[in-house]
């Protein structure tokens, strides 16, 4: 098996502007950080043809442990951060099998902890989309500090990953299938067990597009490719 090693060139961060959208879905339901996520899940899992919005506004959510196995939008209203915390008892979420598409629009992920994928694990043809959003302090003990994607799609737009851990990929861990699409985001300060892996880990099989984005100030070097 050979190994290739690449550092991407700092280039300046391609900030975006979200321009206001008319077509944007109107929510479903709006939610207020009151301490109680079950009514996040319940409003994820709801029945119907239609794809839910859920609507939430800025505060802390607390022991966010979520798992998606339909299409949903999960977004944040309003002035302020909207932040999902885990407590460093599990993952904050799960996206699983082909029937979850999943986008997330402004939100936090933070103090997860899991074996693989210490925020965010897409795993069984499941897609998630995060768009201005923020991933940190979460841990992968082995691989994925940050997202592990596993025969799914993850695409990240004007998102910042920073300060996560793992074994291996401390920003994101790609294999068996996975792909990803990064685009004007900042990865930064995600640190690896392996002084010598990357902030981001394809593993054969994985595949990588990365468009207009910052990789800095990580322990390891740009992006590490394993190829059969």
């Amino acid at each position: 098996m050979s190994h290739l090693r690449s550092m991407l060139p700092l280039a300046a961060l391609a900030l975006i502007p979200v321009l206001p959208s008319t077509a944007l879905a109107r929510c479903s339901v709006t939610l207020r950080a009151d301490g109680n996520t079950a009514a996040i899940q319940r409003a994820m899992d709801v029945s119907g043809k239609r794809t839910p919005v859920v609507c939430l506004k800025p505060g802390l959510y607390k022991g966010a442990r979520l798992i998606a196995t339909r299409s949903v939008i999960l977004r944040r209203v309003g002035k302020g951060r909207a932040v999902f915390d885990a407590g460093g008892r599990g993952r904050v979420l799960t996206v699983m099998g082909t029937k979850a598409n999943v986008t997330l629009e402004g939100l936090t992920l933070t103090n997860g902890s899991s074996e693989e994928g210490g925020a965010v694990a897409i795993i069984g043809g499941g897609k998630l989309r995060v768009v201005g959003g923020w991933i940190t302090a979460n841990q992968g003990t082995r691989k994925g500090g940050g997202v592990l994607v596993k025969q799914g799609r993850l695409e990240l737009v004007r998102t910042r990953i920073s300060g996560n851990r793992a074994g291996a990929g401390g920003a994101v861990y790609i294999s068996d299938g996975g792909a990803a699409k990064i685009s004007s985001t900042l990865i930064s300060d995600n640190k690896n067990g392996n002084g010598n892996d990357a902030p981001i880990h394809v593993r054969p099989g994985g595949s990588l597009t990365l468009l207009s984005s910052t990789l800095a100030y990580n322990s390891g070097q740009g992006i590490y490719v394993q190829a059969a």
